[in-house]
């Protein structure tokens, strides 16, 4: 059936296949008439485009390019893109709800209201104003640069990396609040790694040639950066190998994303005193009080050795290579706002990571600050218009019966102890779920927004938002203030709370439709929604109890047991060739892949139960079971281009889109039954080799 040539995450075309009948690779109309003869009894409001698929091929073979390969070969990489996905179909079709929500603020705005959604439409305008305003704000960029330029006492280091920080200027480390993980009612703040500009700390010292050839990029892309700035060839290329130089030492002592992963290797509780003790050189008293949380006592470091390296480099590295990395680190935050040959220069790298060929529109980048920054002030808005009382009565409807099918599969586990099985129901019966919006929100009032170059703009917002993060520390967790926006199409399961959100964004097709037949919502949101429920019980949730404190729930037996599946899905993801030669990290992605498949083994039960006593109709010549494989496959369509690909594998605790179709799919029977798959087709894993966890 031939190779999609023009798309790298494409594949193989195959056969369509019908359940219980002999299959051959037939392609071509013989192929599409056996299918279509099928008839469709029914008529949903969603029927599922058979445009977007390739029924000349056989499912059994390469399921993904049975339902996505029409959509696959229709839908090119737009040139500001670094993919074209559902995800992205979604974002697009949000973006332009976001725009008319943002052109009424700004209106209100220039009539001269005071309101929080005035503000919001002038931080919205200033930031659209374009090059001309840019050129004004270098004139703040410009005095920071001297300010560093002129930093030669090393007291006055950590004073000036805070100053930066206050600017949302990523600096040497992060800090934010996050939940105790030993108390989650609490919050504690968290000091982490986090300056790097290569995509992973492998970047700065593998020897292969992509990672040479980044090293290289970075050094350029430095130089020519400082040299907009004013410096001199010489100048700028002697910084650029300071710059350099700074991070390969941050690097080294950095943790891998894998290792970022680890709940128990992250979580390093230290009183300030004992802080000092492993980074004397930094002073975290002093930044606490600077940021707004002078009365926190205890710390998570997430890294110590990291903070080691770092107090260690803030107590020898010569001043010169402080000045070159913090003058980086600023131009490279103010650069995509600097318009000119800074906001050229800035895209020209980011091109090397994500393979877009052309740099985004203005508007987009302008709605992306403004949901980092503003992100509630305009989510209440955008959550008040689209979601509807229909959609939240039929999700929660959705979700209570992916529950009682997933606390039906928990009671019946059949490697599990019985004393796993009921702390797994306990910590089940306690997850909570939010849909839609939250029901607190940020409340702007003391962030100043002025309409004047949008420079000014950012960088208060961004010390608006630290200073909110320290005010958290030591308070009561807040379970109704999200951190995931309504306009975000993405759900998201947080250990530390036991709970998982879905905004309003993710209620839209091809994820969701509420005059749809179960089995597309199911395939789709379903599946999702049953993701994020398996989280709770994955290689990290399974740390965490139903209060979500980091605790060993399990016996040392069912532990074992547990991570002889589990490593099965390691095995079978590292094994994935990839375009370009790349291969899908099993270890990195293994607790996104379990959510994958419990979620669709919970989602595909939860249908089942919803369908009894309802008539099983073929629609669209398919059966329920199918139209939800089908669904969920639909919502992993994505082309991707060659360098994106590349870094995801580095840094994505998710697989590629194509791998979330073809891995989880060929460890369940169900789907092999769904389109009578037989042993030894691609999509039929061996049964010593199947996975199954949940």
């Amino acid at each position: 059936c031939g190779q999609q040539d023009q798309q790298p995450m494409s594949a193989v075309r195959l056969s369509p296949s019908l359940p219980g009948a002999h299959r051959a690779v037939v392609c071509g109309a013989s192929a599409a008439a056996l299918l279509m003869a099928q008839p469709a009894i029914g008529s949903p409001p969603l029927p599922i485009d058979r445009a977007n698929m390739n029924v000349e091929c056989d499912p059994c073979e390469d399921f993904y390019n049975y339902a996505n390969g029409g959509w696959l070969n229709s839908n090119p990489i737009p040139a500001a893109r670094s993919s074209w996905s559902s995800y992205d179909e979604v974002n697009a079709r949000t973006r332009g709800e976001l725009v008319a929500i943002l052109a009424e603020a700004s209106a209100v705005a220039k009539r001269g209201e005071q309101s929080e959604f005035a503000k919001l439409g002038t931080f919205y305008t200033t930031c659209m104003a374009g090059d001309a305003a840019a050129k004004e704000g270098f004139g703040k960029v410009a005095s920071d640069l001297l300010q560093i330029t002129a930093l030669t006492d090393r007291a006055e280091l950590q004073n000036e990396i805070t100053r930066l920080h206050l600017q949302g200027v990523r600096a040497l480390f992060r800090f934010t609040a996050q939940a105790d993980r030993r108390d989650s009612r609490t919050n504690i703040a968290l000091f982490q790694q986090g300056s790097l500009t290569l995509p992973d700390p492998a970047s700065y010292s593998a020897k292969d040639p992509e990672a040479v050839r980044l090293r290289e990029a970075l050094r350029a892309h430095v130089a020519r950066l400082l040299s907009v700035a004013g410096a001199t060839p010489a100048e700028a290329a002697a910084d650029a190998a300071r710059v350099l130089e700074m991070e390969t030492a941050l690097a080294a002592a950095s943790f891998t994303p894998t290792q970022m992963r680890d709940p128990d290797g992250t979580y390093n509780p230290k009183t300030l005193t004992e802080a000092a003790a492993i980074a004397p050189a930094f002073h975290f008293s002093n930044y606490l009080e600077a940021v707004g949380a002078p009365g926190a006592q205890k710390i998570n470091l997430a890294q110590p050795e990291y903070f080691r390296t770092a107090s260690k480099l803030l107590a020898e590295a010569p001043m010169e290579t402080w000045r070159a990395y913090l003058k980086w680190r600023k131009l490279s935050s103010a650069a995509p706002w600097l318009g000119g040959a800074y906001q050229r220069e800035a895209f020209k790298f980011r091109s090397l990571l994500t393979g877009a060929r052309a740099e985004p529109p203005r508007v987009e980048e302008c709605i992306d600050v403004t949901n980092r920054l503003m992100g509630h002030a305009l989510g209440r808005v955008y959550a008040e218009r689209v979601f509807t009382p229909q959609s939240r009565k039929r999700a929660i409807e959705m979700i209570a019966n992916i529950k009682a099918a997933a606390r039906e599969r928990l009671a019946t586990l059949g490697w599990g102890s019985s004393a796993l099985r009921e702390a797994a129901l306990e910590k089940l019966d306690a997850m909570e779920y939010y849909v839609g919006a939250p029901s607190r929100w940020i409340d702007y009032s003391s962030l100043e927004v002025r309409d004047e170059p949008f420079i000014e703009n950012l960088q208060r917002a961004a010390g608006f938002e630290l200073r909110r993060q320290a005010q958290l520390v030591g308070r009561t967790m807040d379970r109704e203030l999200w951190t995931q926006l309504p306009q975000t199409a993405s759900g998201v399961f947080y250990d530390e709370y036991n709970y998982f959100l879905y905004p309003a964004a993710k209620f839209q097709s091809p994820f969701f439709d509420p005059a749809a037949d179960d089995a597309v919502n199911y395939g789709a949101l379903g599946a999702t929604v049953a993701h994020e429920i398996t989280h709770g019980f994955d290689t990290i949730g399974r740390k965490f109890d139903s209060q979500g404190n980091l605790r060993d729930w399990w016996t040392p037996q069912d532990a074992t047991r547990f991570d002889e599946r589990a490593q099965k899905l390691v095995m079978q993801f590292n094994s994935y060739a990839l375009p370009d030669g790349g291969r899908a990290d099993g270890a990195l992605t293994l607790s996104e892949n379990i959510a994958d498949l419990g979620g669709l083994t919970f989602a595909f039960h939860a249908l089942q139960k919803a369908l009894v006593g309802k008539p099983r109709y073929k629609i669209d010549g398919f059966t329920p079971e199918q139209r939800f494989f089908i669904s969920w496959a639909q919502n992993w369509r994505a082309n991707i281009r060659p360098e994106h690909l590349r870094t995801m594998l580095r840094t994505d605790e998710h697989a590629p889109p194509k791998l979330r179709v073809l891995g989880p799919l060929s460890n369940m029977p169900q789907f092999a039954a769904a389109f009578g798959c037989k042993r030894g087709d691609a999509m039929v894993r061996s049964e010593k080799d199947r996975a199954e966890i949940w």
